[in-house]
Order: structure tokens, then sequence, then C-alpha cells
């Protein structure tokens, strides 16, 4: 979305004198409805990973806590503390699962460009810096006789 919108801004004069003004924005409210799909379809995923695991967890972890009263003798302050901190754990999983997701589509999106404009070069320049550090770290290299 970015391209695009740094595309339009460059040919902005080229645009206002060509187009017509009354079809100047359908590709840009093309491409916002596309954008909101995806992350109306993100957002409900993460609302699923991030509200429903944490308390669908919750809820099985009280139906064992009353099948473990009905027919076993225990701590019941430990089970209940074990279910809570489970459930906290869980949580956390859950929503580290989805900020997780979010940087792997970031990387997939950018690593592509970054790959194609910088990737190559800066390798290159990397391992330049390296081998001329590395020869200067050893100093002078004397021949034995």
């Amino acid at each position: 979305m970015t391209h695009e919108l740094i595309e339009r801004m460059v040919g902005h004069r080229t645009r206002l004198a060509q187009e017509d003004p009354g079809q100047r924005h359908e590709s840009e409210d093309r491409l916002l409805e596309r954008y909101v799909d995806a992350s109306r379809a993100m957002d409900r995923v993460a609302a699923i990973l991030e509200g429903l695991v944490p308390r669908g967890w919750l809820v099985l972890g009280l139906l064992w806590l009353g099948y473990r009263l009905l027919f076993s003798t225990g701590s019941l302050a430990l089970a209940l503390a074990s279910v809570l901190l489970a459930r906290r754990a869980v949580a956390r999983l859950s929503l580290s699962t989805a900020q997780l997701s979010g940087a792997w589509i970031a990387w997939k999106q950018f690593g592509k460009r970054w790959r194609m404009e910088w990737g190559s070069g800066l390798l290159r320049d990397l391992s330049a810096s390296l081998s001329a550090w590395r020869t200067s770290w050893r100093g002078p290299q004397s021949k034995p006789k």
C-alpha cells in the first residue's frame, strides 16, 4: 500500500492532468477495501487467540477442578492456583503468538524488498569489511625463511 501511495505522489501532476476527476480515487478505494478486509481477517484471528483461548482454558480448568473436588481429596487452593497460573501462561502464549504472526507477515512483506534492494550489496560490503579487518588485526605477515 505504501508503494502505491508513493507512486501516486510522484505522478500527482500527471494524474491531475490525465485522469477523469470522477474516477481518480477508484483505485485507492479498491486498495483500501483490500486492506480493510485483510485487517478484519487478522483481527478475527487475534480476537480468537487473545480472548477465546485463555477463557476456554479457564473453563476447562474449572471443569477439571470440579471433577477433582467430586472424586478426589487434595488441596483445593493448590489446584485452583495451578488452574489460574496455567490460564495466565496460556493467555501470554496466545498474545505472543498473535504478535509473532504480525511480525512474520511484516517481515514477509519487507524482506523481499530488502533482499532485492539492499541485501546482496550489504552482505558483499560486510564480507569485504570483515576480511579487511582480519587482515589489519593480524598485522603484516612475514614469510618464514
